[in-house]
């Protein structure tokens, strides 16, 4: 209950168009539990939003790698929003990426948010919860990184950024392959694996600019990945 009202407490004083608004706490919706109390987003994820074939939403040949580089800018500009308020988020991919009416990503699901600089004492609640096909090197064995337990951060944020980019391009989670399990993915990843320069469902290659950007954000050890800064300058090209 303390982290649940920490996080709720430090989700009411963020304001940014990329990040889904808090709205307040209900008990009333739930018998003998408290709830958060957000909107709605009738479009869904972006992974829907993505593959959706509505006439007025389906995306075309010409425009998918404009619209999806332009989604994932607003997704990096709320992570820089969440990392400058000393916020991890801690489990981003596609699932955790909502669209607003405006057609706008909103960064949500701060239920596994990791409270760092923002509160004394650091993180507020020690649960990861990400998909295991977005985690870090370092969560999978962060001895091996000279770190004491598996505590996500800012940069393990970014690595999950460069796979949120893999998946967006492709509709599938890094490391698809039939029968994969939690196991070999990590051991994969610990030997600097990671998946190859994708395409789109209509074929075209993901551009170098681009792929540039998605290599620095996984690099093997967390110190030379880009910040969320970084991203952010790297892909001003791709803001509309």
């Amino acid at each position: 209950m303390i982290e649940f009202c920490r996080e709720s407490l430090l989700w009411s004083r963020l304001s940014h168009n990329h990040v889904l608004p808090f709205w307040g706490i209900s008990r009333d919706a739930f018998q003998r539990s408290f709830c958060m109390v957000l909107p709605r987003m009738e479009a869904g994820n972006i992974r829907r939003r993505i593959l959706s074939k509505a006439p007025d939403k389906q995306l075309t040949e010409a425009d998918f790698e404009p619209r999806v580089n332009h989604w994932l800018y607003e997704v990096i500009l709320g992570l820089k929003y969440l990392h400058d308020q000393g916020i991890v988020h801690g489990d981003l991919h596609g699932g955790n990426i909502l669209i607003d009416d405006d057609d706008t990503v909103r960064l949500t699901d701060f239920g596994f948010a990791l409270i760092a600089a923002a509160t004394p004492g650091g993180y507020g609640s020690k649960h990861g919860g990400a998909a295991h096909h977005f985690v870090a090197p370092e969560l999978f064995e962060p001895r091996e990184f000279d770190m004491e337990y598996p505590r996500p951060t800012p940069a393990s944020d970014i690595y999950a950024f460069g796979c949120t980019c893999i998946e967006l391009y492709t509709g599938k989670m890094p490391f698809t392959e039939p029968k994969i399990t939690t196991y070999r993915i990590s051991k994969k990843v610990l030997r600097g694996d990671r998946p190859s320069r994708p395409f789109t469902p209509f074929g075209s290659r993901m551009s170098d600019p681009m792929w540039n950007i998605v290599q620095k954000c996984w690099a093997q050890q967390p110190a030379t990945r880009l910040s969320a800064e970084g991203v952010v300058l790297a892909m001003q090209p791709f803001a509309r």
